[in-house]
């Protein structure tokens, strides 16, 4: 039996809101490693969305190859699960793993495949084949068990906003929206899949920054207050360009200070302290564990009290 041949996985495209109509479907967006499942009747492969082998760092997910008819691809999301709730912070602890070390990792914590798609079913491509019959295929296998998950979808707009409200509420990463009648388009970012963030809102204050070849900033160093002074919280630089990143660059230099003004804050190379006093508008997907922000956009410098503005 020939292994089963690589194809890139089909992409989604941002969006800012649901979109409307009838035909479509809605999944949960799963904070987790992006894989597609090879599977040849004796193990299974796993394809990151870059075509990189994560096969070494989940050993768990060899449990597979059992469920999978020979030539089968699954698209899925490699999720580590911690109190019911994706743990990207676990999921990151397994890069680089392999051998003992990823064994011992898939003892303590082992990952599970939340499989979405089925773009291949035993050699038989379906990347012509309607979104909501690829689907039903992939529910019909039966493969749910211990190491693999085919999650419900919602239907239609009030399916759409039922999901995305338990997202919300449950904090999770957002809700991806999907053509019913879309066919497979690998690699592509055709607007037939859509993905929806849910982004949280926060005004945080640059710390210091580090420059481009330009002498502008390239990136920001952002905290916020604590009772030590000022708590280190992200890098940003998504979102740091046009009018905010000109006037950054006019304003940051003149606020230059010897010492840094965070509590606590990573080596960086390169960086440049300022007094705290720039506040910026930010959205960001996520805080972790030990406090830090993921996914860090910039919005827009924040509009003063009215206190100093007085």
């Amino acid at each position: 039996m020939s292994r089963p041949r690589d194809i890139e996985p089909m992409l989604a495209r941002s969006a800012t809101a649901l979109p409307a109509g009838e035909r479509w479907a809605y999944e949960v967006k799963w904070d987790g490693f992006r894989a597609l499942v090879h599977g040849d009747g004796r193990k299974v492969r796993l394809q990151s969305r870059k075509g990189n082998d994560l096969t070494p760092l989940f050993p768990e997910l060899q449990e597979l190859a059992a469920l999978l008819r020979p030539g089968t691809v699954l698209d899925g999301e490699i999720v580590a699960f911690a109190g019911g709730k994706p743990d990207f912070e676990l999921l990151q602890g397994r890069l680089g793993a392999s051998g003992r070390k990823a064994a011992a990792l898939a003892a303590a914590a082992p990952v599970r495949l939340v499989a979405f798609d089925l773009p291949v079913d035993a050699g038989a491509s379906l990347l012509g084949v309607r979104w909501s019959e690829r689907k039903e295929r992939l529910q019909d296998l039966g493969i749910d068990g211990p190491r693999i998950w085919v999650p419900p979808h919602h239907l239609g707009p009030e399916g759409g906003a039922l999901l995305q409200a338990l997202t919300v509420e449950h904090g999770l990463e957002g809700v991806v929206a999907k053509r019913v009648d879309s066919r497979y388009e690998p690699g592509r970012r055709s607007g037939a899949w859509q993905k929806i963030k849910n982004w949280k809102q926060i005004e945080l204050r640059v710390g210091g920054w580090v420059a481009a070849e330009d002498g502008g900033p390239a990136s920001l160093l952002l905290g916020e207050p604590c009772a030590d002074g000022l708590r280190y919280v992200a890098v940003g630089d998504l979102g740091l360009f046009g009018a905010l990143r000109r006037a950054l660059a006019t304003t940051l230099p003149d606020l230059a200070c010897a010492q840094r003004p965070f509590a606590d804050v990573p080596r960086i190379p390169g960086a440049r302290w300022v007094a705290p006093h720039v506040r910026l508008r930010c959205q960001y997907l996520e805080r972790t564990t030990s406090g830090r922000l993921r996914h860090v956009l910039l919005l827009g410098l924040a509009l003063p009290d009215a206190s100093s503005a007085a």
